[in-house]
């Protein structure tokens, strides 16, 4: 074969070679591009995934009986007795602009962590009967109160939104009427705990009474791997540049986009920087929002634990969920118990979260007894105790304080310690008895 001839067949094979390479990578980078650029190709951090209903849970649900208030003393069995209210059919749903309910001896009350958009009352609560039916766009509601209308076996569903309208609805299966009244009809106490009325404040709050007793677990850590989630933020992460200090740990960037991982690998944020600031973007309706967040979520198998929808703000487009454990809520000074984004109409915009997987199993635990309800009241609104103004306590419950032992290099283990919790003007910090309330970081 002549040179010349051999040089040319060479070009030919180079030229289509790199053809293919580029169709190839075109291929890719298009699959990869999913959600409007807010992911690449599917990235598994070792969680599961989640939906509307399944992402969104009360904090306690109440029975009122003649006086008398009762929990569950296993928030497992306040779940189950949820999660069948997922599939109730809320029917005759009326809107009506009038300031106060008219309370019932005999009812139910569901108490949410947070104001959520009323839009969420048909979308990811109970199912609409009705799909016409057009609810408050800019109504928030924290409670939901179901009576009893033993005449016709019909469960009557209220909820009181923050600009002061009541929105009403039916369950009209018998079955779910007797479901519902059968846990009414006598409170056995190895399952109910009998609770306390605090209502000296804005807001009825409810505290368990009688001996509480909780564990204190040490488990085993690992952590997500800083890698793989630059692979879910970034649609090109070969052209990503990296950077690390002692001090500052790793970061991530790009022209416009920065993800900074701490310097024990535990803790991640990230940030768009050219879209953070879009004043002119419209806004995402409770709904798609929180449909956009949880497929992000999902598309790198992120739910890492027991999260739950903790927070709304549709006019700026955010969302935050809070970490549970056995049906508590988990709180962190250094925000290692939540998942924060931010999105626009474009893409997601901000993204911080903790990068730790529990073990399954324990390695040690302990019984923790804790102050009881009466207790708790009674300190509360102790005149000497100077750190609250009850009007300013919106919430308070047990949970779990999450510590982080990052000091050994590979036995890495995390603490749950049982502790009390007061939601104190929109921050949760930890009750101490008679020591200044420090305020939990971002939380």
């Amino acid at each position: 074969m002549k040179l010349e001839t051999a040089k040319t067949l060479i070009l030919i094979v180079l030229i289509g070679t790199s053809l293919l390479l580029t169709l190839g990578t075109g291929s890719i980078k298009s699959s990869q591009t999913a959600l409007n650029n807010e992911t690449i190709d599917e990235v598994d951090i070792g969680g599961t995934e989640e939906n509307r209903r399944s992402i969104i849970e009360p904090m306690d649900i109440i029975l009122h009986a003649n006086g008398s208030y009762y929990g569950f003393k296993d928030p497992t069995e306040r779940e189950i007795l949820y999660n069948r209210m997922n599939s109730w059919s809320l029917s005759d749903v009326t809107i009506q602009s009038v300031a106060n309910r008219t309370p019932s001896d005999y009812e139910v009350e569901i108490i949410f962590p947070e104001k959520f958009p009323v839009e969420l009352l048909g979308s990811s609560i109970f199912k609409l009967a009705d799909e016409d039916v057009h609810l408050p766009e800019n109504a928030l509601f924290e409670r939901i109160y179901i009576k009893f209308d033993e005449n016709t076996a019909t469960l009557l569903v209220e909820l009181v939104t923050d600009d002061g309208g009541l929105v009403t609805g039916k369950i009209t299966d018998t079955n779910d009427f007797n479901h519902l009244w059968s846990y009414m009809d006598g409170f056995d106490l190895d399952t109910f705990r009998l609770y306390t009325l605090m209502d000296e404040g804005g807001k009825d709050i409810y505290l368990p009474t009688g001996e509480i007793v909780l564990p204190k677990k040490i488990m085993s850590f690992q952590r997500i791997n800083p890698p793989d989630m630059r692979d879910v933020l970034f649609d090109t992460p070969s052209v990503v540049s990296e950077s690390r200090t002692p001090e500052i740990g790793e970061s991530y960037f790009t022209d416009s986009r920065q993800l900074r991982v701490d310097e024990n690998g535990i803790g991640m944020e990230y940030i768009n920087i050219l879209t953070e600031d879009n004043n002119t973007d419209p806004l995402l309706s409770p709904t798609t929002l929180l449909d956009r967040s949880i497929l992000q979520i999902n598309n790198h198998k992120g739910w890492t634990s027991d999260y739950r929808l903790a927070e709304m703000n549709t006019m700026q487009g955010l969302i935050n969920y809070r970490m549970y454990f056995e049906g508590y809520p988990v709180f962190n000074n250094d925000n290692m118990s939540m998942i924060e984004q931010q999105l626009n109409s474009q893409q997601l915009t901000k993204y911080n979260r903790p990068l730790i997987l529990f073990a399954p199993s324990v390695i040690n635990e302990t019984p923790v007894e804790l102050a009881s309800g009466e207790v708790i009241k009674n300190n509360i609104l102790n005149p000497d105790h100077s750190d609250y103004s009850i009007e300013n306590i919106q919430a308070v419950t047990l949970g779990y304080r999450l510590n982080i032992d990052t000091d050994f290099s590979y036995n890495e283990n995390v603490e749950l310690e049982p502790v009390w919790y007061i939601k104190y003007n929109g921050r949760w910090i930890q009750h101490t008895f008679n020591e200044p309330a420090k305020p939990e970081g971002g939380d």
